[in-house]
């Protein structure tokens, strides 16, 4: 087996602008943000009330073009650990998937006019498989160098919240300001190919920096011992942490997943709003400014509770909050309504952190166990998870408002509609989440526990 120690890119480059590293790597995360929330907040909406497609139908085509991007995942895994460049393994990659997610973006966005339906289904399809594939390219890769670039336990939850800070940044610019962009320049077809291009033009600029910010980050080589897919997964169940935390992020990616969608349905129709931009984006900015703001308090949290508690701490009050969505209507106060923004915002921000410092922290733990530098393929299967939630939950959704009879072409939606809508929008979030509580209950990966595991390879 080849020496996996990690090296720098640059001799004597690591210690170099210490913070900045944190700051090139993390604002990745911002591009990233703004193609996964432009997908989940506005892709629905956009095919039901602007291409006029059944919401069952729509919802079945975003699961369907996610099946060959889910089983890419573990293939790209694969690929960057053995990956060998002078740009490190990962690099590379996050320019490529720049590129593509870009351009796809914004050519799901704006569709040409077709003669027929099949024509303008296809068209969606192949876009959606193509910008979904770049965001693989890109964030399977980017998600394993947090493990290479540090070891310190700690300092994990200060490198993944610069991550929280710029995913939270870009959930206001594209999940609420997206909207405003579209019904700036007029609405409908123009407005949402406009969002697209100006969009897509944000991933491509921001996912493209993180490849230029990471260039003093340190990187591991490639192992010499290969191992296939069927490998790849024995691992991962050998590693139970992961497991745990894998199977609880699911459940929290679902609940999240399938918010995204229903939210503008819930803003014009539950709300009465026939423009919903501006009050999205002023919803948008509260919950943005509370998620960055009270990532030092979760910081502290988590130094005094550990990760568990803390993750389970931030989904508790998460789902408190998500439930009060089934007392508003359109006479709800405004001040209720930015309440609502700023527990949800603090929940978020809790939640991102947690999740997100965890997954180098099991990655940590394979290694210290086996000896082996396999960073690529553990972020390849978190990956997976993500990509298996946002294909299920806009079929979810799409059927639950078929089946309450969401009417497609009308402004005003009947009461069955709006309990429809609810139901996704609070009840199904709820539920996630606490079923991803329970799991967490069985997560056992604390600092101490980390910290002692041997490192098998060492003993050799």
């Amino acid at each position: 087996m080849s020496d996996p120690t990690t090296t720098a890119n640059q001799p004597g480059a690591v210690g170099v602008g210490f913070k900045w590293l944190h700051l090139g790597w993390g604002i990745g995360s911002l591009g990233a943000a703004l193609f996964l929330n432009g997908i989940n907040f506005l892709l629905l909406f956009f095919l039901t009330t602007v291409l006029h497609i059944n919401p069952a139908v729509a919802g079945l085509m975003m699961t369907v073009g996610k099946l060959w991007d889910m089983a890419a995942n573990p293939a790209i895994g694969l690929l960057t650990d053995r990956t060998e460049t002078r740009w490190g393994r990962r690099r590379p990659y996050l320019l490529l998937g720049a590129l593509i997610t870009s351009i796809a973006f914004a050519a799901l966005f704006g569709p040409p006019e077709f003669g027929s339906n099949a024509a303008l289904f296809a068209y969606i399809l192949v876009c959606y498989l193509l910008v979904s594939t770049g965001y693989t390219i890109f964030n399977v890769p980017y998600m394993a160098m947090p493990a290479e670039m540090f070891d310190d336990y700690k300092e994990r939850s200060v490198l993944m919240s610069y991550r929280v800070v710029f995913i939270a940044i870009g959930t206001l610019l594209a999940g609420s300001g997206g909207k405003l962009i579209a019904e700036a320049v007029g609405g409908g077809r123009h407005g949402f190919a406009v969002m697209g291009i100006t969009v897509g033009i944000g991933i491509a600029f921001f996912m493209a920096l993180a490849c230029w910010g990471t260039r003093f980050g340190r990187f591991t080589r490639r192992e010499a011992t290969r191992y296939t897919l069927a490998d790849q997964f024995r691992t991962a169940w050998d590693n139970k942490p992961f497991v745990v935390l894998l199977f609880a992020k699911f459940f929290q990616l679902l609940g999240l997943a399938t918010v995204g969608p229903v939210i503008l349905f819930t803003f014009q129709f539950v709300l009465g709003r026939e423009k919903p931009g501006v009050l999205l984006a002023q919803y948008g900015l509260i919950n943005t400014l509370i998620q960055i703001i009270t990532v030092p308090i979760w910081l502290r949290i988590a130094g005094r509770f550990e990760k568990r508690g803390t993750y389970m701490l931030a989904a508790a009050i998460f789902i408190v909050g998500n439930l009060t969505w089934l007392a508003t209507s359109s006479t709800e106060p405004l001040g209720i309504f930015m309440l609502r923004s700023v527990v949800l915002g603090f929940a978020a921000s809790g939640l991102l952190l947690m999740g997100q410092s965890m997954l180098p922290d099991v990655i940590e733990y394979d290694y210290r166990r086996t000896g082996l530098r396999r960073e690529g393929a553990f972020s390849g299967l978190y990956s997976f998870v993500e990509k298996t939630a946002f294909a299920i939950a806009p079929a979810i959704i799409g059927f639950i408002l078929a089946a309450f009879h969401f009417d497609k072409l009308a402004k005003v939606q009947p009461p069955e509609a709006l309990r429809g809508i609810l139901m996704g929008q609070a009840v199904l979030p709820a539920i996630y989440f606490a079923v991803s509580i329970a799991i967490l209950y069985f997560y056992r990966l604390t600092e101490s526990r980390l910290k002692g595991t041997s490192l098998e390879a060492r003993k050799s």
